[in-house]
């Protein structure tokens, strides 16, 4: 193999590993198409969670979370969340700042909304039981 074959063979294989890592491959027909139901499947289901969470916020937090995807609730302990689709930062009452990642137990994928809107659940219902599950580390600002 000369080198320009070798080269090209490793920018293919970076790229494939890129697209999986960021999870951009899909299912696709012979002609590059998306199955037409799984995408009509896929974005029905991230509407209606988007609707749902909607109905479960102030709105001051469904204001918050159009314009910067974060939804800000505040603990009975007083600590301070912030929750996106994907992280919670917390501010702690007693001092620090820390990233906090809890995830449900399944198999099937859920839409983001659909967590998000878990987490907020939990955290207003049992801050504890919260704080005691989900893993905990320091915010490191870089």
């Amino acid at each position: 193999m000369d080198a320009s074959t070798a080269a090209a063979t490793i920018g293919a294989v970076v790229f494939c590993a890129l697209l999986i890592a960021f999870g951009v491959l899909v299912l696709c027909r012979g002609d590059g198409v998306l199955f037409p139901e799984t995408r009509s499947r896929s974005s029905d289901a991230e509407r209606r969670a988007r609707e749902l969470l909607f109905t479960h916020l102030r709105p001051d937090q469904r204001a918050e979370y159009e314009e910067q995807s974060i939804v800000t609730v505040v603990g009975e302990s007083g600590n301070c969340y912030y929750l996106s689709p994907a992280d919670i930062v917390v501010r702690l009452k007693q001092g620090g700042v820390y990233r906090m990642c809890i995830v449900p137990r399944i198999r099937d994928p859920v839409p983001a909304d659909d967590v998000l809107l878990a987490k907020k659940l939990l955290i207003e219902a049992d801050e504890q039981t919260f704080l005691a599950t989900a893993t905990r580390w320091p915010w490191l600002s870089w």
